[in-house]
């Protein structure tokens, strides 16, 4: 992974916050108030700010941790779920992606690895006996049906989600009497990325004036257009002024920094992942100009959901590359705490564009290894921007 510039005022920001590294972890710990079981954080990093652009509260990528960081995830999943030994997973239904089913095994055998019994429960309407799906290197995991299963605290003593949208499928859930982890209300049929952005800009707003830092650093501008339908060209005219005033806005910023850039915007469903129902805008005419097909693509997420109500996000360069590709880090994270990383890069996409698309390629990082290399880490910044996407998420969950 290479980043191919570094602007002097991001260096400098690098190395003041590598000095304050502990001021800085203790800052974070008198922000948590509710501790998050598990997240994934996309970073974007450019040669003049970093963020994180997207953050799931429901990760599914547990299948690209490096090996050396394992025992830390295990540590991490020990510390949090203490005493729970008896743990009902319950994981995505809408697909049928082997990929998914990787994740799902690499999270399965975290579990079972820090000490505790693991039984997978689908949702899946269709499946009515328990079914193995097979995977490369001769390995398998039994899907149960959820319906067949008698859930009670006598059988389980926590049901862990990597299901986002859990409430739409078993709204009992919470009637079970079993802690669910994390907070079924915390799926994208009730959880929104404005409000998920608002703390979270808020929560750098804060860290820069406690570390005088500029804010536009590390703060990404966010607003939201609720009630709105790309087919519908009164709305298409609303979206097509609003990206306008936040280009505007942000060309400001860049001549008030001198950043030579052209600005973007990404334009997102307001909740909902998977790289759905997103598009990068550089001018506001490109609206005028959307393909049905375009449209349609903007107007469903994963499950075939219906959106009304989307994002204009600031859109942030990514300087990273991998072999000679745009890419970015996801970070994970466990009990609050950074465990693993990987990279995602894509062959055919711009540094401006959504990586998070069909012929994306994945890269292990070993996050023990960048924590050693200190101001030198390339995820020193990108971690920060994760933490504070910690307490957004910390914050959301109060």
């Amino acid at each position: 992974m290479i980043l191919e510039h570094i602007d002097p005022s991001i260096a400098e920001l690098q190395q003041k916050l590598s000095q304050e590294q502990p001021k800085i972890q203790e800052w974070f710990q008198t922000q948590t108030h509710h501790k998050v079981f598990y997240a994934s954080m996309d970073v974007r990093f450019s040669h003049f700010k970093v963020a994180a652009c997207d953050t799931n509260l429901y990760p599914a990528g547990w299948n690209h941790m490096h090996q050396d960081d394992e025992q830390a995830i295990l540590n991490q999943m020990q510390q949090s779920l203490g005493k729970h030994k008896r743990i009902l997973l319950i994981p995505e239904a809408h697909t049928t992606n082997i990929g998914y089913y990787e994740n799902l095994f690499s999270l399965r055998s975290y579990l079972e690895k820090s000490g505790y019994q693991v039984t997978v429960a689908s949702t899946i309407p269709y499946l009515r006996d328990t079914t193995s799906i097979t995977l490369p290197q001769q390995r398998a995991i039994d899907l149960h049906p959820l319906v067949k299963l008698e859930i009670t605290p006598q059988h389980y003593d926590a049901i862990i989600l990597n299901h986002d949208r859990i409430h739409q499928v078993v709204p009992e859930i919470n009637d079970w009497q079993i802690p669910v982890i994390p907070y079924a209300e915390l799926g994208w049929n009730q959880r929104k990325k404005s409000t998920h952005f608002l703390h979270y800009n808020q929560v750098a707003q804060a860290f820069c004036e406690t570390f005088d830092i500029d804010p536009f650093r590390l703060m990404i501008h966010t607003e939201a257009l609720d009630s709105i339908s790309l087919q519908n060209p009164e709305d298409r005219t609303k979206l097509k002024d609003k990206t306008a005033q936040i280009l505007a806005q942000i060309q400001n910023c860049y001549q008030e920094r001198s950043i030579n850039k052209v600005p973007f915007v990404a334009i997102k469903a307001n909740g909902g992942t998977y790289g759905n129902a997103v598009m990068m805008v550089s001018n506001p005419e490109e609206i005028d100009h959307l393909s049905k097909k375009q449209k349609s693509a903007m107007e469903k997420v994963k499950g075939s959901e219906f959106v009304d109500s989307l994002i204009i996000q600031e859109g942030i360069h990514s300087d990273y590359t991998h072999e000679n590709h745009a890419a970015e880090p996801v970070l994970y994270t466990c009990n609050h705490a950074i465990v693993g990383a990987f990279i995602r890069s894509h062959p055919d996409k711009s540094q401006a564009a959504n990586l998070n698309s069909k012929g994306m390629q994945f890269t292990p990082i070993s996050w023990q290894n960048m924590q050693s290399q200190g101001v030198e880490s390339p995820l020193l910044l990108p971690s920060i921007a994760a933490q504070i996407a910690l307490i957004a998420c910390s914050k959301e969950a109060s």
